[in-house]
């Protein structure tokens, strides 16, 4: 029981599973489970591997899957928002160009004949850009909610894990009491 207390104190599962797994109120199971019973009645068995498999694994997926969304969110940054970025400084270069010289694009006007063309030069271009940002509710809000369900589900799920460990260290303490009431 002095070796349970320690590992209580040092908030680990893993610790707990360790100590637990020499102490003589152990039970293995065919699959290598450690089974725990209780000392105040020994009918109750915890199997503590399980448990504290539950959290070990648990903890690694919510870590893998927030580590998964943030690339996601940086692939979103650079595929959607910086790429939108880019391309619209690419037509105002464009543009730029085309206002800046105007006789480059003379082709646009379509093919004239060679006396025709002393006639019709394109002498000057004038464009009236309005480039809008990508749209909030028609696009980035879709985005930007998936993510935000995703880190609070992710939250939830790191909750639930923690409060799994709380649960298994407050069984320990409870029977470490129990314990030492009867004299153990």
């Amino acid at each position: 029981m002095e070796l349970i207390g320690k590992s209580v104190d040092a908030h680990s599962l893993k610790l707990i599973v360790e100590v637990l797994g020499k102490s003589n109120n152990r039970v293995y199971t065919k699959s290598g489970d450690v089974l725990v019973a209780g000392t105040s009645c020994g009918k109750i068995k915890v199997n503590l591997s399980s448990a504290a498999r539950i959290y070990v694994n648990g903890m690694a997926i919510v870590d893998r899957k927030s580590e998964i969304l943030s690339k996601l969110k940086t692939m979103y940054q650079n595929a959607y928002l910086d790429d939108y970025e880019n391309r619209q400084q690419n037509l105002i270069r464009k543009f730029n160009d085309m206002e800046s010289s105007p006789g480059k694009f003379q082709y646009l006007l379509g093919k004239f004949s060679p006396d025709t063309q002393l006639f019709y030069q394109l002498k000057r271009i004038s464009i009236q850009e309005q480039l809008n940002p990508l749209p909030y509710n028609g696009f980035k809000a879709a985005f930007e909610n998936m993510f935000a369900y995703l880190e609070k589900d992710f939250q939830k799920s790191e909750d639930l894990l923690e409060q799994i460990q709380e649960v298994i260290e407050k069984l320990f303490d409870k029977d470490k009491a129990l314990a030492e009431n009867m004299g153990i």
